[in-house]
């Protein structure tokens, strides 16, 4: 009767965490939909638009950052294809940045199920996912910033991990497919390279020639992908990197490393730096709660396979965090985006360290009811405008004969990308007077190559707000009286007759 009793329990927990997981999923859809994109976010579709209507197939004329050109990871096995069927549709990009975010949610809750033999201990961990905050999800929904390597980080856990290691046809293509993504995005040597051959070292039993073999051609390979991309390819570019001083380790590294995990770990947690409501407080006592019973599980006598994986979470997140706070990468709010895998982890614990009690499944439960109201008003303001003020910029500009300009990046691939190059705006520097290109990420060759001779008129276009670009386009305008100037909403459009 007992057995029977527990049977039916866990089948209703399962029940109400796939509940749980629907929910979520379709609220993540609604606000993916909704989403406005920028010009970062549409450089998958400019890429794309390069390869498939400029016909640089292999992106000679592209110049990526050398860190994340995100060629093998998000451009050609996600976002290629939908581009062509839908002839260049922002959903497009919308909608494969969610199916992006999907799959990691599956493939993670399969590595949890398989590490675990426990179904609910994956579906714990898809709920929790399912359910971030809008705010976390904006993190995990950005297109061409990531995310695709989460999943892919996902692939080779399961092909890597936990496996007897021989060095064969599979793992050769196995390693192959790592390089890629190495070549796409350098964050996978921190989140899963360097911890994983750290974890083989310490803690891998039955080593054997063949796969201490393996392990070397997967150190080595990686770092000659490394040097090739950073060094020897000319268009792609990089910044150095480098370790800052102790003042802003402390000032301002530490607090926006801080910052920003909290931020994507739960919206209850990160209001402590707003105003704390009751409810908040209890989802933090629950959050807390949940992490101790995740620590007390890494400490107890355990099998060496999950103590691995606990590892593996573990070094990744130090290395990260060591890299984010004592390096140049920490920039602003903007780079949370790196702690992506670090946040997941947290609830990756959590799930791991489900234990079937009462008070467990209770925490857990409080959290994803708070988790499901705040996405519920999220979801009820949408209005399903996304993008509205570019549109009607793309308008304004197209009504007036205004189809080719120059301007600040912001207002230049996402103009660009929704118009269909009906109306083009580059990106621009301004130096001494002078119009410059800008630091070529992103940018193609072709653009600044006669490209604006083929039109009437040009124009140049920047935020009136911008006090900045407009101290730095006085010079310009002293020497390069524009024919006409125009005022709309918050731009300013300097019009010139001929290309000068």
């Amino acid at each position: 009767m007992q057995a029977i009793n527990y049977k039916v329990t866990q089948n209703a927990e399962s029940l109400l965490l796939i509940g749980f997981i629907i929910y979520g999923l379709i609220g993540k859809l609604l606000i993916c939909l909704n989403k406005s994109l920028n010009s970062d976010e549409v450089i998958a579709g400019m890429a794309s638009r390069e390869m498939l209507v400029h016909k640089d197939y292999l992106l000679c004329q592209y110049h990526f950052s050398s860190s994340t050109s995100n060629i093998f990871s998000d451009i050609l096995p996600f976002h290629l294809l939908p581009q062509l069927i839908s002839n260049f549709n922002p959903y497009a990009i919308r909608i494969t940045a969610y199916v992006i975010f999907l799959l990691v949610v599956i493939i993670f809750s399969y590595i949890i199920f398989k590490i675990t033999n426990e179904k609910i201990n994956g579906l714990i961990f898809a709920a929790l996912l399912s359910n971030l905050w809008a705010g976390s999800f904006g993190f995990y929904s950005m297109a061409t910033s990531h995310n695709a390597t989460l999943f892919f980080t996902g692939i080779f856990i399961l092909l890597f991990f936990n496996k007897n290691l021989t060095l064969n046809l599979s793992s050769i293509l196995s390693i192959l497919l790592l390089n890629l993504i190495v070549f796409s995005d350098t964050i996978i040597i921190a989140w899963f390279v360097i911890p994983f051959i750290a974890i083989y070292i310490l803690f891998f039993k039955g080593k054997n020639y063949n796969a201490n073999l393996m392990v070397a051609l997967i150190g080595l390979t990686t770092v000659i992908t490394y040097i090739i991309k950073t060094y020897f390819i000319s268009n792609f570019l990089s910044d150095s990197i480098y370790i800052v001083d102790i003042k802003t380790i402390l000032g301002t590294n530490i607090p926006l490393y801080i910052k920003g995990l909290l931020y994507l770990l739960n919206e209850s947690v990160y209001s402590v730096y707003d105003k704390l409501a009751p409810s908040d407080y209890i989802i933090i006592i629950s959050l807390v709660l949940l992490l101790y019973f995740g620590v007390k599980q890494i400490l107890s006598n355990q099998t060496i396979k999950i103590k691995k994986f606990y590892y593996l979470l573990i070094a990744s997140a130090i290395i990260v965090s060591l890299a984010y706070v004592c390096t140049n990468l920490c920039i602003d709010f903007n780079t949370t985006r790196y702690l992506t895998f670090t946040a997941m982890s947290i609830y990756i614990l959590i799930s791991l360290s489900y234990n079937k009690k009462s008070i467990h499944t209770f925490l857990i439960l409080l959290i994803l009811l708070s988790s499901g109201v705040f996405n519920y008003t999220t979801v009820k303001d949408l209005d399903y405008q996304p993008n509205k003020a570019q549109f009607e910029l793309i308008e304004y500009l197209k009504e007036n004969g205004l189809l080719y300009g120059v301007g600040d990046y912001w207002d230049s691939n996402i103009i660009t990308y929704l118009s269909k190059e009906q109306v083009i705006i580059r990106p621009i520097l301004l130096s001494d007077g002078q119009i410059l290109p800008p630091n070529w990420w992103w940018s193609s060759q072709r653009w600044y190559s006669g490209e604006m001779n083929d039109f009437d008129k040009f124009f140049l276009i920047f935020r009136s707000d911008d006090a900045p670009m407009m101290d730095a386009l006085k010079p310009y305008l002293m020497t390069n009286q524009p024919s006409e100037t125009k005022l709309y909403k918050n731009y300013k459009v300097f019009v010139y007759n001929q290309v000068v």
